[in-house]
């Protein structure tokens, strides 16, 4: 995620079943950044990545296309007509969102994610966006998977958009008791002791909640789970690539960003931020230490914790990864309850449609292979 301060995060969806459309509305127009993940992420710490440290690996190419990205950039046609753009950025083969991955900088990539998930979510064709993200992230990795899910990039971005989108409703239910209580009663004095409670207190509705966790987010967790064993099969991380993943990019934004996800009404002060922002660290470090059993965060309390609470979060992750929540693409497509209004469809083409136009001034990069 882009490193934008705490005026907000993620993707606005709306809900009928949660939330009036008008009031999604509101919230959409409210969120124009995301979380600071290198205050949340005490180890694995969010590197953009750029033309110089993008691996390709066999990830598809399919090479300049200025001609037909001249034509959305700069005909008045597109503007006019989204149905025409809309048509090309649906394209079966994604030529244009390969394209634009390998041109827009770092700092755009969330922008473009968020409008790219709710343009293939208003057209029910969000799986294949997703499944593109996924090999492209896998294939971008040619020697190791270490860094996989950890770099900024436009597939990292589009997968995290699209488990905000799908799973707002159910981080309000598992987090919004929790952080009510940690603003109402703010650990002032920073005792490490509070920490670990508050975060106990999340670990545990979190880890009761699997059945809760929208299939889609798991169907996500599974395709990630078997791409990456399938291509590094002896480094055996996948599974916490994903933990890592989970926590950083939608559990702890939310934390973090609490209005800005429905929790609460109202933007908190900064001294509750920092409470909240401490809790999110501790929470990511138990996610890394999926990568590092060794993983040593300095505080000897803080790391009796983390070993005490590994098994039970690994369960978690193990269990939404799992062959249940394997879905068929029609109901990737079809979410229950996540709907994107014709009016955020349309700003997210224009947006798209500007991107394109800044783009054509850029040549396309040749990345190294990792």
């Amino acid at each position: 995620m882009s490193v934008e301060g705490f005026e907000g995060s993620g993707l606005a969806s709306t809900s009928p079943s949660r939330l009036s459309q008008s009031a999604e509305k509101s919230k959409l127009e409210q969120r124009k950044a995301t979380p600071p993940t290198t205050r949340i992420n005490t180890r694995l710490v969010t590197i953009p990545r750029t033309k110089g440290n993008q691996g390709n690996g066999g990830a598809p190419n399919h090479g300049a296309l200025n001609n037909s990205m001249m034509s959305v950039g700069e005909s008045q046609t597109f503007v006019k007509n989204v149905d025409v753009l809309r048509k090309f950025i649906l394209d079966a083969a994604l030529r244009l969102v390969t394209e634009l991955n390998d041109r827009v900088d770092a700092s755009e990539y969330t922008e473009i994610a968020r409008s790219l998930v709710k343009i293939f979510q208003a057209n029910v064709r969000s799986s294949l966006l997703i499944d593109w993200a996924i090999s492209y992230e896998v294939n971008s990795y040619a020697t190791k998977a270490s860094p996989m899910l950890r770099e900024d990039s436009l597939q990292t971005q589009i997968i995290a958009q699209y488990f905000t989108l799908v799973g707002e409703p159910y981080l309000r239910t598992i987090l919004q008791y929790e952080v009510i209580k940690m603003v109402k009663s703010p650990n002032t004095s920073q005792s490490r002791k509070r920490t670990r409670k508050s975060a106990s207190s999340i670990l545990k509705v979190l880890c009761s909640s699997a059945s809760q966790c929208p299939r889609a987010i798991g169907a996500v967790c599974y395709k990630l789970n078997h791409k990456i064993t399938d291509k590094f099969p002896e480094q055996q991380n996948a599974i916490g690539l994903i933990a890592s993943f989970f926590m950083l990019r939608f559990v702890c934004p939310a934390i973090v960003n609490p209005a800005q996800y429905g929790l609460l009404k109202e933007k908190i002060e900064n001294g509750d931020i920092t409470t909240l922002v401490s809790v999110a660290k501790l929470l990511q470090s138990l996610a890394n230490a999926f990568q590092d059993e060794n993983l040593n965060v300095g505080d000897e309390k803080d790391n009796r914790f983390l070993k005490s609470k590994s098994e039970k979060f690994k369960n978690f992750i193990l269990s939404i990864t799992s062959v249940y929540n394997v879905m068929q693409v029609s109901e990737m497509n079809e979410e229950e309850g996540v709907v994107v209004t014709v009016e955020e469809e349309k700003e997210a083409l224009v947006s798209i449609q500007q991107f394109v136009a800044k783009s054509l001034q850029r040549p396309s990069s040749k990345p190294s292979n990792t």
